[in-house]
């Protein structure tokens, strides 16, 4: 099994209320698909829990997202997937780091 855990930095610094008005404020709806279509393409399950999770940062600044990939063949198929997110609105930073959200 292998975690990866990933913070994202916004556009507009504030305190947000949820992943969704994240998300709307700072026009991430394109990459937030492109993302999870990657994800998924992978073959993680994104509506089981033990697979993928999402929330704001313990601060509400930010967003968080956890994938757990069965083993190293699982997460090598999801660096192969992963695409350029081009002209799509992106977060300003993203941080790997090692505290999961499951």
């Amino acid at each position: 099994m292998i975690k990866r855990t990933k913070v994202f930095y916004p556009h507009i610094v504030k305190q947000y209320e949820s992943v969704e008005q994240f998300i709307s404020e700072n026009s991430y709806a394109e990459f937030y698909a492109a993302l999870r279509a990657e994800i998924e393409s992978a073959g993680v399950n994104l509506s089981n829990a033990s697979q993928y999770a999402e929330a704001l940062s313990d601060d509400g600044f930010e967003a968080v997202t956890t994938v757990v990939f069965a083993d190293q063949a699982q997460y090598d198929s999801y660096l192969a997937i992963v695409a350029e997110h081009g002209d799509k609105r992106a977060p300003i930073f993203e941080e790997n780091v090692e505290e999961h959200l499951i």
